[in-house]
């Protein structure tokens, strides 16, 4: 008895799923940073993230951050609130993902600022902001 191999053949066209998970691709292309540290920290470029912000219905601030490195990024962020404090929060954001805060009270300019630092894993997010000698300092407002 002989067994036969057969190869299946392969269609030198693209399939459909192909050729849309391609177009995808190059829709929204992602930032490549300097090489990270032993802990998984680097330096992005400014570009590395997107902000945006929205007034909801009920007078409440939201921030939507779009991470367009190709490794995380944690973020710091902060509102100035309608007492003139600073109303802040700070999140891990992973690679080509977007993440949103919405801010209770703030002010009716609605100011904010952010900072972000490249970190590869979350756990080391303390690690790699501890790297950046202004991280907890006080903000310029957009």
């Amino acid at each position: 008895m002989r067994i036969r191999k057969t190869v299946p053949r392969i269609s030198r066209r693209p399939t459909p799923i192909f050729s849309f998970i391609a177009a995808l691709s190059l829709m929204a292309p992602l930032t490549v940073a300097k090489a990270a540290d032993e802990d998984g920290c680097y330096f992005p470029p400014n570009d590395c993230l997107s902000v945006s912000s929205d007034w909801t219905s009920s007078g409440n601030l939201k921030l939507t951050m779009r991470n367009n490195c190709q490794a995380g990024i944690y973020v710091r962020w902060c509102v100035l609130e309608s007492d003139g404090s600073d109303g802040c929060g700070a999140s891990h954001i992973g690679r080509g993902r977007s993440y949103s805060s919405v801010m209770y009270n703030p002010d009716d300019s609605g100011r904010h600022a952010w900072r972000f630092v490249g970190s590869e894993q979350a756990s080391k997010d303390w690690v790699c902001s501890g790297k950046i000698s202004n991280w907890n300092e006080d903000m310029s407002y957009y």
